[in-house]
């Protein structure tokens, strides 16, 4: 808090009491130089009335007149807007009782899919995060006056506020990283019985802090995933007939090595491998891409025909994906 000085206070000098007045040097009046004014005398009725007249047509004009110069100021209408805990499909303000957080919601079946949005005030996208199974979470960010809408969903929650906290029933749809998904390796078996989409695709990705997006997917075979720790992350999973964390991975076959991902190291030793283009896709790509612990892409190779081959570096911990091809063999 500023402090001023008290202007109001008295001073350590004050002035003394009926201080003497200078003598005035102007001729007093007396009664031989002083005249009587002369006395006014009112105006006509008449005029007194048209004056007041003239005044009130003055006010009277400037009382239309003025509000149409000077538009008269109002305060703005605030949006009201419904507590947290009884949300249903619409738009939200963010900031005019509608908070930033993580937003979770499940489809209600009248649409293909449940989708969540964040949109500026210019109408472009945000952000948005949609499920046709499990549930959708959306970090919405908190800036004040951007628009959230949720179409064709339903149970919508702030999710940190409902968390779900049974990892061992992990199935498809989003989860909270750290507070509701433990960090790991999970694996995803793609479900070819039953697809998502007009064909078998199933996928784990993440969404990091930052905004990025890291997704390993495939139209068959066993997808992994690498979840480091982090609380502000969303790990999504979806088209998996199966979702387990690896604990305990073993050595694979290699006569029996397939399309998917696999452990360098515990399931699959480094090495050249070759993978040859299998021919019966409308589009045939032969694609080998190994990534480091944390789950980032180091490299990889591709092929349209013919054979690729690749030499997997020693990445403990790291993941090797095969894509595309009809035989694998290591060489």
């Amino acid at each position: 808090m500023d402090h001023y000085p008290d202007f109001a206070a008295p001073d350590s000098h004050p002035p003394p009491q009926n201080p003497p007045t200078r003598p005035s040097l102007a001729p007093q009046p007396t009664a031989a130089n002083v005249t009587s004014a002369p006395q006014r005398t009112a105006a006509p009725l008449h005029r007194q009335i048209w004056f007041w007249a003239v005044i009130a047509i003055a006010l009277i004009t400037v009382s239309l007149v003025l509000p149409q110069v000077i538009p008269p100021t109002s305060t703005p209408t605030i949006p009201v807007q419904p507590s947290v805990t009884g949300l249903a499909n619409g738009e939200y303000v963010v900031g005019y009782g509608f908070p930033a957080g993580f937003y979770r919601a499940e489809s209600d079946g009248t649409d293909w899919r449940c989708l969540i949005s964040q949109i500026d005030d210019e109408g472009d996208w945000m952000d948005a995060a949609d499920a046709m199974e499990g549930s959708a979470i959306l970090r919405v960010v908190d800036v004040p006056g951007t628009i959230v809408s949720f179409s064709g969903c339903m149970n919508i929650v702030l999710a940190t506020d409902r968390l779900r906290p049974d990892p061992a029933s992990v199935t498809n749809g989003d989860w909270l990283v750290s507070l509701e998904l433990p960090p790991g390796i999970y694996e995803c078996l793609v479900d070819t019985d039953n697809p998502v989409f007009t064909r078998p695709w199933g996928g784990i990705a993440l969404t990091l802090p930052n905004g990025s997006y890291q997704s390993n997917e495939a139209n068959q075979g066993r997808i992994l995933q690498i979840i480091t720790s982090n609380s502000d992350t969303i790990a999504s999973f979806w088209g998996c007939a199966s979702i387990a964390q690896v604990t305990d991975p073993a050595p694979v076959s290699l006569e029996a090595l397939t399309d998917g991902y696999w452990l360098i190291g515990d399931e699959l030793p480094a090495g050249a491998y070759s993978c040859v283009v299998d021919m019966s896709y409308d589009d045939p790509v032969a694609t080998i891409i190994w990534y480091d612990a944390t789950g980032k892409m180091v490299d990889y190779l591709h092929a349209k025909e013919g054979t690729a081959s690749a030499t997997i570096p020693d990445l403990p911990g790291g993941i090797v994906s095969f894509k595309g091809c009809s035989t694998i063999t290591r060489q």
